[in-house]
């Protein structure tokens, strides 16, 4: 010891140390659209982030399940009006391999307005990729066609098909229109879950890096419209369990209230996955295009419900039982009595389906608190709040645990590790999110003096996460004694 005559000032460990939680509803989008980057990982973070992949043509399943999710954020949610949350799109779309030319089309511009509509919806530059001819002898209208019109000058057309004639001179004339559309059926399930090749990665593969590139994990991921392809819910349960997340499964357009039941037994929902929630029907909202209500999976209402939710009340609540904003219909009609043991909400619950409940003035509410590894499990895991917030709070405590990792191990240390744990854990009891008691414990049963001499330290994390009241019962007793209290 080295001498010294005078003050010195040493500051000491403290246990003031705070633990962060990571946003518990990052979404990840796998799809196709014919505009935008691809093959990357893009974050959107709000609407003008989500323009770089197009209008919400029908086609175009990334741009309608984001304006989806952002419509149904603003809508439900009490403190995000704009709809901003963070999605992840991986776009696998490929131009030579996802686009067909577009069938023979010929419309004629109203005499008056100069308006015509496709019947189909266009992918490309607009301006240069589509050729518009007269169809009376094949004579170039656009430049593009060798004629003189200027796209955005003599006139307009836009990803719906919607043509104007600004200068006039083509109204009431009869006109060719060649050109591509987005050929859906063209899409594989290998095109969506990708893989890694050296060091490129492509399709769903390429949610391993969000975590390195953006410092978050995407807890909520979907693919509308292609969920069904061969491979991709196995693929995409793989991947939301390595996240801790939630895969939010629809089954195919038109699949009937039996088949989905039968579902769980053989097809992509014969699963006890935690992270898996199988979704039904296909819920029915307005789509500009036709300018009318047209169905769509689920799956995209569903993700924007979990960032209202976690928005408004946090993520160890219930997304069950809340109204969904934007919800005309749904494809396939059911019973929905919330009081009939033997609705078919009911039936559709009891084997770890998230369906719909509506009623007289009621709209469409979700409805179903377990995951598909409900009724396989008895655990409370199979309540997928249970299962998030344990995922939630698992990933903060590892975070926090870094800088521990190789520090010597001493009562000081163990002390540091378990008030830190501890202060965590009384901040969600205090939000309603776990119950009183639970806490982190160091047990001398758990550390013997040969592990710790190896540099193993083990603490107890004991805990319980608020679960729904998914039954609520009501005994009721007509008791005439009460007559004597007149």
């Amino acid at each position: 010891m080295s001498f010294k005559h005078g003050i010195q000032n040493i500051q000491l460990p403290g246990a003031g140390g705070t633990i962060a939680v990571n946003n518990s509803c990052v979404i990840a989008i796998i799809g196709v659209s014919p505009v935008g980057p691809t093959q990357a990982l893009t974050l959107c973070n709000n609407s003008d982030d989500d323009e770089q992949f197009g209008a919400d043509t029908p086609n175009n399943s990334i741009a309608k399940t984001i304006r989806i999710i952002r419509d149904t954020v603003k809508g439900a949610s009490t403190n995000a009006s704009d709809g901003s949350c963070p999605i992840v799109v991986v776009n696998v779309y490929s131009a030579g391999t996802h686009k067909v030319a577009l069938a023979a089309t010929n419309v004629t511009p109203n005499v008056t307005t100069g308006i015509a509509t496709l019947a189909q919806t266009i992918i490309g530059d607009l301006g240069t990729t589509v050729l518009i001819t007269k169809h009376s002898d094949s004579t170039g209208v656009n430049v593009a066609a060798g004629g003189a019109y200027v796209f955005g000058t003599d006139y307009t057309l836009d990803a719906y098909g919607n043509f104007v004639d600004v200068t006039g001179t083509y109204k009431g004339v009869a006109l060719d229109f060649a050109g591509y559309k987005l050929s859906t059926s063209a899409v594989t399930g290998a095109n969506i879950i990708g893989g890694t090749s050296g060091s490129t990665k492509t399709g769903l593969a390429l949610l391993d890096r969000v975590a390195g590139t953006y410092g978050f994990l995407p807890k909520i991921i979907l693919a509308p419209l292609y969920n069904t392809l061969t491979g991709v819910a196995a693929a995409m349960e793989i991947a939301a369990g390595s996240f801790g997340g939630d895969y939010l499964s629809d089954a195919a357009s038109g699949t009937s209230f039996s088949s989905a039941l039968a579902l769980r037994g053989s097809g992509i929902w014969n699963t006890a996955a935690p992270q898996t929630r199988p979704v039904w029907p296909w819920l029915q909202g307005y789509d500009s295009w036709v300018n009318d209500n047209v169905i769509f999976p689920f799956s995209a209402y569903l993700a924007g419900m979990y960032v209202a939710n976690d928005n408004n009340t946090g993520y160890w609540n219930s997304v069950s039982n809340q109204n969904i904003p934007g919800v005309t219909g749904v494809e396939i009609e059911i019973s929905t009595g919330f009081a009939d043991s033997n609705s078919e909400a009911t039936q559709l619950n009891a084997v770890g389906i998230l369906t719909y409940m509506t009623g007289y003035g009621l709209g469409y509410n979700t409805w179903g608190n377990r995951n598909a590894s409900f009724p396989t499990s008895n655990s409370v895991l199979t309540f997928d709040n249970v299962y998030r917030t344990d995922g939630m709070v698992s990933d903060a405590m590892t975070q926090a645990g870094l800088k521990y990792v190789d520090k010597g191990i001493t009562p000081v240390l163990i002390d540091l590790i378990k008030t830190e744990g501890n202060n965590f854990l009384k901040s969600l009891i205090q939000q309603g999110a776990l119950l009183p008691g639970s806490s982190i414990v160091y047990d001398k049963s758990d550390n013997v003096a040969s592990d710790l001499a190896a540099g193993k330290i083990a603490f107890r994390r004991i805990y319980m996460v608020t679960t729904p009241a998914e039954d609520i019962t009501f005994y009721s007793l007509l008791d005439i004694s009460l007559f004597g209290n007149l």
